[in-house]
């Protein structure tokens, strides 16, 4: 995505993602549910990380777009 779009994205929407992606991770580590086992997900990348719709087709809603994190094959529990 970010090589595709040839003007780049504002860095207020980069860190809107930046920080979406840093409270997935602090979900996982310290507050998973239900029993609040830290889970480490050991494939963290852009692949894995969904948005919530075209960011190409919606510029005007950047800053409204929700990153999802996918892909738990490697995860696992943080004390195993």
């Amino acid at each position: 995505l970010l090589s595709v779009r040839k003007n780049g994205f504002p860095p207020y929407v980069l860190i809107k993602w930046a920080i979406q992606v840093s409270q997935c991770m602090y979900y996982l580590h310290e507050q998973a549910l239900p029993y609040r086992i830290p889970i480490i997900h050991r494939d963290l990348k852009s692949s894995n990380i969904l948005l919530s719709e075209d960011p190409l087709k919606n510029e005007h809603r950047l800053a409204e777009i929700q990153l999802k994190l996918t892909d738990f094959g490697l995860a696992r529990e943080l004390n195993k």
